[in-house]
C-alpha cells in the first residue's frame, strides 16, 4: 500500500539525514521538516479516499456504465420515494445504509433488499468522530451494522464505505480483518449541501465519466427530485445504469 511505501521513504530519507547533515542544527531542520511533510501528507490521504492511500478501493464502474449509490438511509419518506422511481424506470442501484437508521426503519431495509437492489454497510453510527476511533471500535461499528441489516433483510453484505470517505491505518486494518469491499465513487454529487436541482443535475452530468460510481443520499429531498431527470438522461445518452455486483465484474 501507498502508505507503507511511503514510510520506507521516510525512514530511508531520516536516515540519509542523520548521517548526512553536517550539524545538528542542519540535521534537526531537515527532519522537523520531513515530518512536516510526512503528516501533511497523511492528513491529506486521509480525506482523499480516491488516492487509496491506506487501502484499495473501487472509485469506477464498469466501462461505458453509471452505477448509483445511496449512502445514510434508510430514510423514512425518501427512500420509498427513490425506490418508486427507479422500478419506473428499472434502475437497480446500491443503498449503504447506517446501521442505526436500518434499526429504526428495518421494513424500508428490507423494502430495499426485496426490490432488488443491493445494500452496502455504511457503519453503524457513522459518527463524527468515525476517523479517530481505534480499529476495534471500527471494526464493531461494521459488525454491528452488518448484522442490523442481516436481521432487517436477511442480506449479508460484503460492501463497506466508510463514513465522510475518511480512512486511515485503523479504518483499514478494520476493513481486512472485517472481510469487507471498501467501496468508494468518482462522483461526489454534494446533494447534501444544495436544493438546486437543476445545479445538481448539471454537476453530476458534466463529470460523467466512462464507467462512473456516483455518490448520492437517500435523505435528501432534493435527490428524490432530480433522481427521474437523470435516469432520463442517461437513457437518451445510451448510459447503462448498471448494479454494484455488474460493475465489479469489468
Amino acid at each position: 500500500m501507498k502508505h507503507r511505501a511511503l514510510q520506507i521513504v521516510y525512514l530511508i530519507v531520516a536516515i540519509a539525514i542523520v548521517f548526512v547533515a553536517p550539524d545538528n542544527t542542519i540535521r534537526f531542520s531537515l527532519l522537523g521538516a520531513l515530518l512536516f511533510a510526512y503528516s501533511l501528507v497523511i492528513g491529506l490521504a486521509s480525506y482523499r479516499f480516491q488516492w487509496n492511500f491506506f487501502m484499495n478501493a473501487v472509485h469506477h464502474g464498469k466501462v461505458g456504465t453509471l452505477t448509483i449509490t445511496f449512502d445514510d438511509g434508510p430514510h423514512p419518506q425518501h427512500t420509498p420515494a427513490i425506490l418508486d422511481i427507479l422500478k419506473q424506470h428499472n434502475a437497480p442501484a446500491t443503498f449503504f445504509m447506517i446501521g442505526k437508521h436500518v434499526d429504526e426503519h428495518p421494513a424500508i431495509a428490507k423494502q430495499v433488499a426485496e426490490a432488488g437492489h443491493e445494500i452496502g454497510n455504511h457503519s453503524y453510527n457513522h459518527r463524527n468522530t468515525h476517523g479517530i476511533l481505534s480499529t476495534q471500535k471500527v471494526a464493531e461499528e461494521i459488525a454491528q451494522c452488518n448484522g442490523a441489516i442481516t436481521k432487517a433483510t436477511g442480506v449479508h453484505t460484503h460492501y463497506y464505505r466508510p463514513p465522510f470517505g475518511v480512512t486511515n491505518p485503523n479504518i483499514a486494518s478494520a476493513v481486512g480483518h472485517s472481510n469487507v469491499q471498501a467501496i468508494g465513487w468518482d462522483i461526489r454529487s454534494l446533494d447534501t449541501t444544495t436544493s438546486d436541482a437543476d445545479a445538481l443535475l448539471k454537476r453530476i452530468t458534466d463529470r460523467l465519466e466512462n464507467g462512473s460510481i456516483l455518490l448520492l443520499h437517500d435523505t435528501q429531498l432534493v435527490t428524490v427530485a432530480v433522481l427521474p431527470r437523470l435516469l432520463q438522461y442517461c437513457k437518451q445518452q445510451g448510459i447503462p445504469v448498471v448494479s454494484l455486483k455488474e460493475s465489479l465484474k469489468k
